[in-house]
Protein backbone atom coordinates (compact mmCIF):
# COMPACT_ATOMS: atom_id res chain seq x y z
CA UNK A 1 0.00 0.00 0.00
CA UNK A 2 1.24 3.28 -1.18
CA UNK A 3 0.82 6.48 0.96
CA UNK A 4 -1.46 7.65 -1.72
CA UNK A 5 -3.85 5.00 -0.86
CA UNK A 6 -6.65 5.63 1.50
CA UNK A 7 -9.49 3.67 3.03
CA UNK A 8 -12.19 5.59 4.41
CA UNK A 9 -15.22 4.09 6.76
CA UNK A 10 -18.30 6.05 8.04
CA UNK A 11 -20.73 4.95 10.49
CA UNK A 12 -23.93 3.95 9.16
CA UNK A 13 -26.71 1.92 11.75
CA UNK A 14 -29.52 2.18 8.94
CA UNK A 15 -30.54 2.29 5.61
CA UNK A 16 -32.41 5.52 6.39
CA UNK A 17 -32.21 7.71 3.39
CA UNK A 18 -31.22 10.86 5.14
CA UNK A 19 -28.25 8.62 7.19
CA UNK A 20 -26.72 6.79 4.30
CA UNK A 21 -26.57 10.46 2.15
CA UNK A 22 -25.03 11.54 5.08
CA UNK A 23 -22.55 9.10 5.55
CA UNK A 24 -21.89 8.16 1.71
CA UNK A 25 -21.03 12.14 1.81
CA UNK A 26 -18.56 11.88 4.64
CA UNK A 27 -16.52 9.18 2.97
CA UNK A 28 -17.03 11.25 -0.75
CA UNK A 29 -15.68 14.10 0.88
CA UNK A 30 -12.92 12.39 3.04
CA UNK A 31 -11.56 12.47 -0.63
CA UNK A 32 -12.01 15.55 -2.09
CA UNK A 33 -15.66 15.84 -2.68
CA UNK A 34 -17.19 14.21 -6.01
CA UNK A 35 -15.83 16.95 -8.03
CA UNK A 36 -12.47 16.69 -6.72
CA UNK A 37 -12.58 12.58 -7.40
CA UNK A 38 -14.32 12.63 -10.69
CA UNK A 39 -14.72 15.96 -12.63
CA UNK A 40 -18.22 14.32 -13.52
CA UNK A 41 -19.84 17.59 -14.73
CA UNK A 42 -20.96 16.67 -18.61
CA UNK A 43 -20.03 13.67 -18.78
CA UNK A 44 -22.40 10.25 -18.53
CA UNK A 45 -21.83 8.33 -15.80
CA UNK A 46 -22.60 4.76 -15.35
CA UNK A 47 -23.64 4.11 -11.56
CA UNK A 48 -23.33 0.03 -11.19
CA UNK A 49 -25.05 -1.90 -8.15
CA UNK A 50 -25.26 -5.42 -7.67
CA UNK A 51 -28.30 -6.50 -8.71
CA UNK A 52 -28.32 -10.32 -9.10
CA UNK A 53 -31.88 -10.91 -9.84
CA UNK A 54 -35.18 -9.19 -8.62
CA UNK A 55 -35.05 -9.29 -5.15
CA UNK A 56 -37.16 -7.02 -2.92
CA UNK A 57 -35.31 -4.47 -0.72
CA UNK A 58 -35.83 -6.82 2.33
CA UNK A 59 -33.95 -10.01 1.14
CA UNK A 60 -30.67 -7.88 1.45
CA UNK A 61 -29.48 -9.67 -1.87
CA UNK A 62 -28.74 -6.42 -4.00
CA UNK A 63 -27.29 -3.10 -3.54
CA UNK A 64 -29.26 -1.02 -0.94
CA UNK A 65 -31.40 1.54 -2.85
CA UNK A 66 -30.28 4.05 -0.34
CA UNK A 67 -26.33 4.11 -0.99
CA UNK A 68 -27.62 4.02 -5.07
CA UNK A 69 -29.69 7.31 -4.37
CA UNK A 70 -26.96 8.99 -2.22
CA UNK A 71 -24.85 8.46 -4.60
CA UNK A 72 -26.68 9.84 -7.41
CA UNK A 73 -27.52 12.51 -6.10
CA UNK A 74 -24.19 13.62 -5.58
CA UNK A 75 -23.57 12.86 -9.12
CA UNK A 76 -26.54 15.20 -9.96
CA UNK A 77 -25.39 17.97 -7.95
CA UNK A 78 -21.89 17.54 -9.76
CA UNK A 79 -23.22 18.04 -13.10
CA UNK A 80 -23.60 14.52 -14.22
CA UNK A 81 -25.65 12.43 -16.86
CA UNK A 82 -26.57 9.54 -14.96
CA UNK A 83 -27.34 6.02 -16.13
CA UNK A 84 -28.31 3.16 -13.58
CA UNK A 85 -27.49 -0.66 -14.96
CA UNK A 86 -26.75 -4.02 -14.17
CA UNK A 87 -27.59 -6.90 -15.78
CA UNK A 88 -28.38 -10.35 -13.90
CA UNK A 89 -27.72 -13.59 -15.69
CA UNK A 90 -31.00 -14.95 -16.15
CA UNK A 91 -32.90 -12.48 -18.24
CA UNK A 92 -31.15 -9.64 -19.97
CA UNK A 93 -34.61 -8.68 -22.11
CA UNK A 94 -36.23 -4.88 -21.76
CA UNK A 95 -39.18 -7.04 -19.59
CA UNK A 96 -36.44 -8.70 -17.40
CA UNK A 97 -34.58 -5.64 -16.86
CA UNK A 98 -37.94 -3.27 -16.05
CA UNK A 99 -39.04 -6.09 -13.76
CA UNK A 100 -34.91 -5.87 -12.17
CA UNK A 101 -35.39 -2.39 -11.39
CA UNK A 102 -38.48 -2.05 -10.12
CA UNK A 103 -37.94 -4.59 -7.86
CA UNK A 104 -34.91 -3.43 -6.42
CA UNK A 105 -36.24 -0.51 -5.69
CA UNK A 106 -33.92 1.34 -8.42
CA UNK A 107 -36.72 2.55 -10.42
CA UNK A 108 -38.16 4.75 -7.81
CA UNK A 109 -34.69 5.91 -7.31
CA UNK A 110 -34.01 6.72 -11.01
CA UNK A 111 -37.52 8.67 -11.11
CA UNK A 112 -36.24 10.74 -8.02
CA UNK A 113 -32.72 11.84 -8.85
CA UNK A 114 -33.77 12.19 -12.61
CA UNK A 115 -31.70 8.97 -13.66
CA UNK A 116 -31.94 6.90 -16.92
CA UNK A 117 -32.29 2.91 -16.51
CA UNK A 118 -30.57 0.67 -19.07
CA UNK A 119 -33.30 -1.49 -20.20
CA UNK A 120 -31.51 -2.03 -24.03
CA UNK A 121 -30.18 -5.27 -23.90
CA UNK A 122 -27.29 -4.28 -26.30
CA UNK A 123 -23.81 -5.78 -26.04
CA UNK A 124 -20.30 -5.40 -28.01
CA UNK A 125 -17.71 -8.12 -28.92
CA UNK A 126 -14.04 -6.99 -27.07
CA UNK A 127 -10.87 -8.75 -27.53
CA UNK A 128 -9.29 -8.74 -23.69
CA UNK A 129 -5.68 -10.61 -23.92
CA UNK A 130 -7.01 -13.04 -26.45
CA UNK A 131 -9.95 -13.70 -25.10
CA UNK A 132 -13.51 -12.64 -26.64
CA UNK A 133 -15.64 -10.87 -24.18
CA UNK A 134 -19.05 -9.82 -24.66
CA UNK A 135 -19.77 -6.38 -22.59
CA UNK A 136 -22.67 -4.29 -22.32
CA UNK A 137 -22.76 -1.05 -24.56
CA UNK A 138 -24.04 0.61 -21.54
CA UNK A 139 -20.66 -0.02 -20.40
CA UNK A 140 -19.23 0.52 -23.10
CA UNK A 141 -20.83 4.29 -23.85
CA UNK A 142 -20.17 6.11 -20.76
CA UNK A 143 -17.66 8.50 -19.46
CA UNK A 144 -17.30 6.80 -16.10
CA UNK A 145 -18.18 3.80 -14.01
CA UNK A 146 -19.63 4.47 -10.47
CA UNK A 147 -19.37 0.48 -8.85
CA UNK A 148 -21.61 0.19 -5.92
CA UNK A 149 -21.21 -3.45 -5.13
CA UNK A 150 -22.82 -5.87 -2.17
CA UNK A 151 -20.58 -7.21 0.11
CA UNK A 152 -21.86 -11.01 0.67
CA UNK A 153 -20.80 -14.69 0.16
CA UNK A 154 -19.98 -16.26 -3.52
CA UNK A 155 -19.94 -20.14 -4.01
CA UNK A 156 -16.33 -19.67 -6.31
CA UNK A 157 -14.39 -16.72 -4.80
CA UNK A 158 -15.94 -16.66 -1.01
CA UNK A 159 -16.78 -13.13 -0.76
CA UNK A 160 -18.53 -10.94 -3.79
CA UNK A 161 -17.07 -7.14 -3.82
CA UNK A 162 -16.00 -4.32 -6.30
CA UNK A 163 -14.55 -6.58 -8.50
CA UNK A 164 -16.59 -9.49 -8.83
CA UNK A 165 -19.46 -6.29 -9.50
CA UNK A 166 -18.36 -5.63 -12.54
CA UNK A 167 -18.63 -8.68 -14.05
CA UNK A 168 -22.11 -7.62 -14.53
CA UNK A 169 -20.67 -5.36 -17.38
CA UNK A 170 -21.34 -9.18 -19.05
CA UNK A 171 -24.98 -8.92 -20.24
CA UNK A 172 -27.19 -11.78 -19.65
CA UNK A 173 -26.69 -15.55 -20.62
CA UNK A 174 -22.94 -14.42 -21.64
CA UNK A 175 -22.15 -14.57 -18.05
CA UNK A 176 -23.61 -18.27 -17.82
CA UNK A 177 -21.61 -19.00 -20.32
CA UNK A 178 -18.62 -17.80 -18.91
CA UNK A 179 -19.35 -19.43 -15.67
CA UNK A 180 -19.69 -22.50 -17.24
CA UNK A 181 -15.99 -22.74 -18.90
CA UNK A 182 -14.48 -21.29 -15.50
CA UNK A 183 -15.79 -23.99 -13.35
CA UNK A 184 -12.88 -23.87 -10.72
CA UNK A 185 -11.94 -21.22 -8.44
CA UNK A 186 -8.40 -20.01 -10.06
CA UNK A 187 -10.27 -19.82 -13.31
CA UNK A 188 -12.85 -18.08 -12.38
CA UNK A 189 -10.73 -15.34 -10.38
CA UNK A 190 -8.86 -15.04 -13.81
CA UNK A 191 -11.65 -14.54 -15.81
CA UNK A 192 -12.88 -12.09 -13.36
Amino acid sequence: MNSNDKVFIAKCTTYSSELVQKSVERCIDAFGGMDTILNATGKRVLVKPNLIKAARVEEAATTNPAVVRAVCLMLKKSGAEITIYDSPAVGHTRAHLELLYRQTGMTAIAEEVGATLCTEPVSHSVDYNGRKLTISGAVISSDLIINIPKMKTHSFVGMTGAVKNLFGAVPGLAKSQSHAMNVDVNSFACLI
